[in-house]
């Protein structure tokens, strides 16, 4: 990397992160975007206390999709505190994040001034920023990642170092985020197919490759079945509610497999182009010229490009299919920052990377793809509503309970993925036009390029200010009702108290009170069908965990806030211009409960 490139950005991105700071300060006191930032902090914590990996302190519980984030967080912790700490961490790890990306590009391309800009791009990516500041695992697995799929490009055979570096990488990134498995997944497919065409028969790589995977996966596993009696952590089956593929399997039911081969990855691919052609349309609409040229320009590396197209391309359906929560881009894409610096890369490489690439044989699909998701796009976007009552039940899992007021947002949905799938057409149909050497041509001209850069550039620096004051609000929403509750709890309960909440991470962190958690992250107890019918939640807690407290945020229950029997409200915390949370207040309750003397 170019000294004077690594100078240039090294100043700007540690200028916007300090934007980003100044302008939260100057709203409200440090603190974090997201309640689960004060999750992670807990855990970071606890295990820096000597209580092990527990939420409430000595019981160990799977409930950390990000477990080495938070072990990476205990010397931040132990040395800064929790909000200073989470963000020098991830301002650090993002940067490192960035510097992965200009080596990634020169890789690629050969050319420094295209990872340059590429990197440049990064560092105004404002969801990048949000991330770094964020106090979330997102530059953890940003790093993790992009650092692998480095010395992924870098390694020449199969059984190089190199190799078993990005092995090492790959893992660790599926240990701060699970979704990261994916990059796994790709790295054993492309040498497997590699070995297959080679016929390479050695055995000495993959024993390494396995053993690399396992020696670090099986702790965390382990510890996961341990505790809640699956693999996968606690967050995972709540946060799905069943709504995955295998879930659908395991209950031989097959709407819900339909539905999370079809439904599920189409919603979170338009939506997840719709929203990030909002942040730059000029990266988004070159990704297929992007592609193209990864897959039609023959080298050395093809395959490792093809490898890398394929796995940017599917990373978001197969969310769709495997782990379907709302979206991708949801929380200002906290779990697909490191798809962020792909997306760019290969946006810009589809806009002035020179190569040699075959188009020929891709301009027919090209074609005809196009004009297909076009009449699929104005079907949906413009005459939707004259079917919708055939389709709309389909998209459901209960048809006979949809009310009036759920079918007409269904509607509009629909109609937005219209839109998304139009988006998807023009996309392609960049692409298709850039297979014409006159087209190319026009792109590559020297006064099209200063045009396109500059414009680019300054509507995503433009925007990236404008998301500074989205941040500094989010951050205060926070604070005046996750944090103030944990605080107001802290002055009023006494040791041993037991608190019921749905947001348990600034409550766990200030209330020093036992958590009990509504939404069952934590706690083990609360099942898929309290999740839907929190009267069920009601009488576990009367037979079983009759809580001192409860805060919540009461939009979020339908029975639990009407029980003014058993819980009365002491305290109201409530926040403005609500940004970032599902509801603008929490309501702390004192429990009476009958059968139990107040102390």
């Amino acid at each position: 990397m170019e000294k004077r490139h690594l100078l240039i950005i090294t100043v700007i991105y540690i200028a916007v992160c300090a934007y980003y700071y100044i302008r939260m300060i100057s709203m409200t006191f440090p603190g974090f975007p997201l309640d689960d930032s004060w999750i992670h902090q807990v855990f970071a914590r606890n295990i820096a206390g000597g209580h092990g990996f527990s939420f409430n302190p000595g019981r160990p519980v799977a409930a950390d999709t990000a477990p080495l984030w938070a072990i990476v967080l205990v010397p931040a912790w132990t040395i800064f505190g929790p909000v200073t700490g989470g963000i020098i961490m991830g301002v650090i790890l993002q940067g490192i994040a960035i510097i992965a990306i200009y080596r990634l590009v020169q890789r690629i391309t050969e050319d420094n001034n295209l990872a340059f800009l590429a990197t440049l791009f990064s560092v105004f990516f404002w969801p990048i920023v949000w991330g770094a500041m964020s106090g979330m695992e997102t530059g953890l697995y940003s790093a993790l990642s992009l650092w692998g799929m480095y010395l992924f490009f870098i390694s020449g055979r199969s059984g190089d170092i190199q190799r078993y570096g990005a092995y090492v990488l790959f893992t660790l990134s599926f240990l701060t985020r699970p979704e990261c498995i994916l990059f796994i997944a790709a790295a054993v497919i492309h040498d497997l197919v590699t070995a297959i065409k080679a016929g390479d028969k050695a055995i000495r790589p993959w024993a390494i490759k396995i053993l690399i995977i396992i020696a670090f996966t099986a702790p965390y596993l382990a510890f996961n079945y341990s505790t809640v009696g699956i693999i996968f952590p606690n967050t995972f089956s709540v946060k799905v509610m069943g709504r995955d593929l295998i879930s659908a399997i395991m209950r031989n039911d097959l709407k819900g497999v339909l539905h999370t081969v079809t439904v599920y990855p189409y919603f979170y691919l338009q939506h997840f182009y719709r929203s990030a052609v909002m942040i730059n349309p000029v990266i988004v609409l070159a990704l297929v010229p992007g592609i193209l040229k990864f897959m039609g320009f023959h080298d050395e590396n093809r395959a490792k490009r093809i490898m890398f197209v394929l796995l940017f391309l599917g990373y978001v359906p197969l969310m769709g299919i495997f782990a379907p929560v709302t979206s991708a881009a949801w929380q200002n894409y906290r779990y697909v920052t490191n798809l962020l610096p792909m997306m760019i890369i290969i946006g810009i490489t589809g806009l002035f990377w020179k190569t040699k690439a075959e188009y020929k044989r891709y301009k027919k699909a090209l074609l005809i793809t196009g004009l297909i998701l076009t009449a699929g796009g104005i079907f949906l976007a413009f005459f939707f509503e004259y079917f919708n009552r055939t389709v709309i039940p389909f998209l459901v899992q209960n048809p006979s309970f949809l009310k009036i007021e759920d079918f007409r947002y269904l509607t509009g949905v629909i109609e937005r993925v219209g839109m998304g799938t139009l988006l998807l057409a023009a996309m392609v149909l960049i692409g298709y036009g850039h297979s014409f050497g006159n087209f190319r041509k026009f792109i590559g001209s020297s006064l099209v390029k200063k045009l396109v850069i500059t414009a680019a550039l300054l509507g995503c620096l433009f925007l990236t200010i404008i998301r500074s004051q989205r941040y500094a609000d989010n951050v205060r929403n926070v604070n005046e009702c996750d944090v103030a509750s944990g605080k107001f709890l802290a002055r009023i309960g006494k040791p041993g108290d037991v608190v019921a909440v749905n947001d348990i991470g600034a409550i766990g962190y200030y209330s020093n009170m036992e958590i009990f958690d509504l939404w069952g992250l934590i706690s083990k107890e609360i099942t898929v069908e309290m999740l839907t019918n929190d009267f069920l939640t009601f009488e576990y807690m009367r037979k079983n965990k009759q809580v001192d407290y409860m805060a919540i945020a009461p939009g979020w229950f339908l029975y639990l806030p009407g029980r003014t029997d058993i819980f009365h409200p002491i305290a109201e915390l409530k926040t403005e211009n609500n940004t970032i949370l599902a509801q603008d207040k929490i309501i702390v309750y004192k429990a009476y409960w009958p059968d139990k003397a107040d102390e």
